[in-house]
Parts: structure tokens; C-alpha cells; sequence
């Protein structure tokens, strides 16, 4: 996918979302347009991660309207995510990440938004906005503010047959691969609406 940045007529950058095979990773890189053409040698990789598998890698990438860059990723892969990639907070897989690109450079990397849920956490990662996905369809950002962690997120996750779309509390998980094992979950993040 691509997307624009929010200053993207003064500074004309714009961020591609990809995969990519052998090995397997999912990226987000920023390209800058000179005269309305994108410069290939300003590639600017931005997020990197590694694949364990050639499926559940992707979903989508957005700016949201705070101007953060939001990266969707699937659990990695295979069937039931055996890596336990879905739970686990300190690995980027299966999940929303939010992070800052305002300062970006070849020098400066991007930076975790101090109102990310997990923003300074020694047990998770600091760019992780929501958490517990699958095969992220897709994710929308409003300008209706939640308690922390920026505007609120709707998320559309493939959850076995089912397409499962929820809204993201302030907690950041939505308990997949465990609301699968247990669907009496107490803390797992209800449906808002399902369709086969």
C-alpha cells in the first residue's frame, strides 16, 4: 500500500507498505517525489520485520489523523499461529503498531509516541497500539480521542472463518489466538460484528 504524508505537499513524502519473500519480512519505507516523480534513491526503510512464514504477514498502513504512521501486521503465519505470536508483546507480529515519523532521517529513526499503551513498558514493545490480531483486513483511525494511546481504532481481522471487527479499548488486546482456545475469555475484546 502507499500512503501520503500529512505534509506531503511541502515535504513530498510518501510511505510504501510491502512484503517480501526469501527470507520473508514485511517493511514500510518512505519515499520523497521530486518535480511528480517518486526518487528511488531517497529510499528511506522505516520499519522492518521479520516473517516466519509467507502468510498473516501484512494488512495495512495508515497516517492517522494525529499524523502518526500506523503498520498493521498479521501473527506471521502457518495455521493457529504456533509461535504464539498473537500474545506475544515483545515481538511487532500481530499487531497494530503506532509510531512517529515526524523527525525521520537516515540518522534518526522513527519514535514511539509517548501515549502508545505500552510507550516505555520494559515488557512490551513501545510501538504496539493494539495487540491479539490475525490477518488484519484492515484498520480505520477516528478523530474521536480514547482515555490514551490517540484516536480510536477499528480493526477488521480474519478469525478462522469468521471476519471479526471490534473496536480497540485502551488495553490493546484483543486475545486472538486465545479467545479461539477459550471464547469465555474475560479480558478477550467483544465483537462488535461478525460475518462469514
Amino acid at each position: 500500500g502507499l500512503v501520503f504524508d500529512p505534509k506531503f505537499n511541502a515535504n513530498g513524502h510518501f510511505y510504501v507498505y510491502y512484503s517480501a519473500a526469501g527470507p520473508h519480512w514485511s517493511a514500510a519505507s518512505r519515499f520523497t517525489q521530486r518535480d511528480g516523480v517518486a526518487v528511488p534513491e531517497n529510499k528511506l526503510v522505516v520499519f522492518q520485520v521479520p516473517q516466519p512464514f509467507s502468510n498473516h504477514n501484512g494488512g495495512q498502513h495508515a497516517v492517522g489523523p494525529e499524523g502518526m504512521l500506523y503498520i498493521s501486521l498479521g501473527d506471521g503465519g502457518a495455521g493457529c499461529d504456533p509461535q504464539g505470536n498473537g500474545q506475544n508483546r515483545s515481538d511487532l507480529l500481530g499487531n497494530i503498531s503506532r509510531i512517529d515519523v515526524s523527525g525521520l532521517t537516515p540518522d534518526q529513526g522513527y519514535l514511539v509516541p509517548p501515549d502508545n499503551p505500552f510507550a516505555g513498558s520494559t515488557d512490551a514493545r513501545g510501538e504496539i497500539r493494539a495487540y491479539g490480531l490475525r490477518n488484519l483486513l484492515g484498520d480505520s483511525h477516528s478523530t474521536g480521542r480514547m482515555a490514551t494511546s490517540g484516536p480510536e481504532t477499528k480493526v477488521r481481522t480474519v478469525l478462522k472463518r469468521w471476519i471479526w471487527s471490534s473496536k480497540v479499548e485502551t488495553t490493546a488486546g484483543t486475545r486472538w489466538k486465545a479467545v479461539i482456545a477459550s471464547p469465555h475469555e474475560p479480558d478477550a475484546t467483544h465483537l462488535a460484528h461478525y460475518s462469514r
